[in-house]
């Protein structure tokens, strides 16, 4: 890279880059560690974030499906774990790409300080952490001048392949994350209920429920019909 007059070796970004993570995984692996400590409770947090990953991997699941039959072109400690988890990922992937998450990792880092100070600052930092996203976009848009049509260009090349499968489960392991970091600034976060305090489930969720139960009955009673053959022929032999 050109700076000036001078000439920026890529490893030295790359460098960079992954120097800027370390503030981040320390706080996040330190507020682990006093949450283990007081004895706060962190498995209902993850199953929040793990509800909104489950609808943005069903997101994906359409889109993949989409993909596939031709439709598209060629074929908050739980929140920043799962950042952390993400940031990882990008990095073993390619170090450049930090550049669009790193926003993110650390705006959303100083949430918890910025609600102290009203709803107004929450929301200013929680817009902080869409930096990256709307820096690649922005790229896109205005460099091979797409304009909105930009987005439209990114699903492109994931649904050929050009973007790797890891980087794509990251975006939406960091959606899912985002989207909970939203409900902690909005005010609107709550854990996840325990099995009893959920709400009757609904003609979806009931039917799925059921088809896999009954996929799971099928397994079995094709499991039991095996077993007597296998236990003759071991007699036999």
């Amino acid at each position: 890279m050109w700076l000036g007059s001078r000439l920026v070796r890529g490893w030295t970004i790359q460098f960079l880059f992954l120097t800027a993570l370390l503030p981040f995984l320390a706080a996040v692996i330190d507020l682990f560690a006093r949450c283990r400590r007081r004895h706060i409770p962190l498995r209902p947090a993850l199953r929040s974030l793990a509800s909104r990953l489950g609808v943005w991997l069903w997101v994906g699941a359409v889109f993949a499906f989409l993909a596939l039959t031709g439709i598209l072109p060629s074929g908050h400690l739980a929140a920043m774990l799962g950042l952390g988890i993400v940031a990882l990922v990008v990095a073993a992937q390619n170090p450049f790409a930090l550049l669009f998450v790193l926003p993110s990792l650390h705006a959303w880092l100083w949430l918890p300080h910025a609600s102290d100070r009203g709803r107004p600052a929450a929301l200013f930092v929680y817009a902080l952490g869409f930096i990256g996203p709307a820096l690649l976009l922005g790229s896109f848009a205005l460099r091979f001048h797409l304009g909105f049509d930009a987005m439209w260009y990114l699903l492109a090349l994931t649904s050929i392949g050009y973007v790797p499968v890891a980087l794509v489960l990251s975006l939406l392991v960091w959606t899912a994350a985002a989207a909970q970091v939203g409900a902690v600034a909005t005010g609107r976060y709550a854990p996840y209920p325990e099995a009893h305090e959920r709400p009757k489930r609904g003609l979806i969720r009931e039917g799925i429920r059921q088809v896999i139960f009954l996929n799971r009955r099928l397994r079995s009673e094709r499991a039991k019909k095996t077993e007597p053959a296998e236990d003759a022929q071991a007699l036999d032999e």
